[in-house]
């Protein structure tokens, strides 16, 4: 027996490699990724860190290492970057460590993942110019309809003249 392939619906996921697929993807894991600077965006040296910033931050690069396998295949062709993230994930094994590292260490960091959440917005900029244009509503088609031949844009606001005035 033969499988069918489902009609898609309106609501439906979006298919596996597909345009909005891989859109949907870079959004989610670019947001992880701008997650993750929450966390040392200022600097951590006075800071003293909570067992629960440390969960936290330990699970957002978690989360960041288990999707980037799926988020470099899926935006091979347009990301190139793909190493810098497993760089800065490799420096990331905790806050604690984080708040150690030499400024200069700290700092270069803090540029690295910069150039890289660059990088993953440009990717997403070039799949979004990929969608096709929307097609305005029905509704809005039949508002902005052309004007006919002959028919004015707008009436004057001037006042009637009456023969014999000038103007008239």
């Amino acid at each position: 027996m033969l499988w069918k392939k489902k009609k898609r619906r309106p609501g439906d996921p979006p298919e596996m490699g597909s345009l909005e697929h891989r859109i949907q993807v870079c959004k989610a894991y670019t947001q992880l990724w701008q997650n993750l600077f929450q966390f040392f965006a200022e600097s951590l040296e006075d800071k003293q860190i909570t067992p629960e910033e440390e969960k936290e931050f330990a699970r957002n690069v978690y989360l960041l290492a288990y999707d980037h396998f799926k988020f470099t295949k899926l935006m091979a062709d347009d990301f190139h970057q793909s190493k810098g993230i497993l760089r800065i994930l490799d420096k990331c094994s905790s806050l604690s460590h984080l708040r150690s590292m030499p400024e200069a260490a700290f700092a270069a960091m803090q540029v690295d993942w910069h150039e890289i959440f660059i990088g993953m917005n440009k990717t997403l900029g070039l799949l979004l110019t990929q969608l096709p244009p929307e097609e305005p509503a029905k509704e809005q088609r039949t508002k902005s309809a052309p004007l006919t031949k002959g028919k004015t844009q707008a009436k004057t606001n001037r006042p009637a003249t009456q023969p014999g005035q000038p103007g008239a």
